[in-house]
């Protein structure tokens, strides 16, 4: 079952991670940890392991759920060739493997996770509802202090 009040950020692909954040921080007063980068970061996907080239990331300071702005170079997971806006809603979750496979079981499509399911999904995946809509991204407790350290600032929300 998906607790909701683990979530811990929304995401949105955006093509200009810059412009994106003076955008976002100006109307509503948040304020962004120092982007990072990514390179080379690969999935597996049911069509197969996808490498997206480059990420740039950031996180808003300000919680409990946070706004998390993804600027992809093209190619791979994140292009910004399909629709961009709101990408994913982050949870946090003690099992990764075990809420993907439930909620497999209820119908819900695995878009990518960082190893497949024979090897339990990882430390996250991205799960679609049935009929479609928003990515639901379930991520491993186990890499929170990991992005603590990367925003500079506790990541909010209510975690078990």
């Amino acid at each position: 079952m998906i607790d909701y009040r683990r979530i811990f950020q929304v995401c949105m692909v955006v093509p200009d991670l810059d412009a994106a954040t003076r955008a976002m921080g100006g109307p509503s007063g948040q304020t962004f940890a120092n982007p990072w980068t990514y390179d080379n970061l690969v999935y597996w996907t049911p069509r197969g392991v996808v490498t997206t080239p480059r990420i740039r990331v950031t996180y808003s300071h300000q919680g409990p759920q946070h706004v998390e702005l993804i600027e992809p170079s093209p190619g791979g997971f994140f292009d910004l060739s399909t629709p961009h806006g709101l990408h994913h809603v982050g949870l946090w979750s003690d099992t990764v493997g075990t809420e993907t496979a439930a909620l497999v079981a209820q119908g819900w499509t695995v878009e990518a996770a960082a190893v497949s399911p024979d090897e339990g999904y990882g430390r996250v995946s991205f799960v679609r509802p049935p009929g479609g809509g928003t990515l639901l991204e379930i991520v491993s407790t186990q890499i929170r202090p990991l992005m603590q350290g990367r925003v500079g600032k506790p990541l909010d929300g209510v975690t078990a």
